[in-house]
């Protein structure tokens, strides 16, 4: 697997969406590529932000923009 296939489906499989041949694809992928590792690393850490109870609660507009580069991001 490719990184550029990765990217595409890194949200899917963020969000435990991806089928188990996928899954072991992508994470077989992640073993050998740390640009991909840093990059769910990052992103596993935005998620971080909204599922904790942060004291400064992100406004809706931000979540959404947030969300918007993410998945950009995810198909470069």
């Amino acid at each position: 697997m490719k990184c550029n296939e990765v990217k595409k489906n890194l949200m899917n499989y963020l969000d435990g969406k991806v089928d188990k041949e996928l899954r072991l694809l992508i994470e077989g992928h992640l073993n050998k590529c740390s640009t991909c590792r840093e990059q769910v690393s990052l992103l596993n850490g935005i998620a971080d932000l909204y599922r904790k109870d942060s004291p400064f609660p992100l406004p809706q507009s931000l979540k959404e923009e947030l969300t918007l580069l993410i998945k950009k991001s995810c198909k470069k």
